[in-house]
């Protein structure tokens, strides 16, 4: 009976590990598709490239920071652009990451 219930304790850790890994390649795998996608979309629609940072903590399970930074002159002539790119992150995030993510706009 001892050697049923280690058995079962064993294949209980290794399926907790494999979700917990699942999960964190997913979260891995959906910001390294934002930071790749993201630059060349906002690229496309005004004609420069952001500086974008992604950060996302490995030990923080819902933090994601994502930073775009654009040129003075862009950020005067549009007020659309926070909106727009506030939408594609939220958009973005629904679709890919956790629902729970924070999104913190600095622009």
């Amino acid at each position: 009976m001892k050697k049923f219930f280690k058995n079962t304790l064993i294949v209980a850790g290794v399926a907790l590990a494999a979700h917990f890994g699942v999960k964190a390649y997913k979260r891995i795998n959906g910001v390294i598709k934002l930071s790749k996608s993201l630059g060349d979309f906002l690229n496309n629609v005004y004609g420069v490239k952001p500086k974008i940072s992604i950060n996302s903590g490995i030990n923080t399970i819902n933090a994601n920071n994502i930073k775009v930074e654009f040129p003075q002159e862009i950020l005067i002539n549009t007020l659309i652009l926070k909106l727009l790119s506030v939408s594609i992150l939220m958009i973005f995030i629904l679709n890919s990451l956790k629902p729970k993510s924070i999104l913190k706009s600095n622009l």
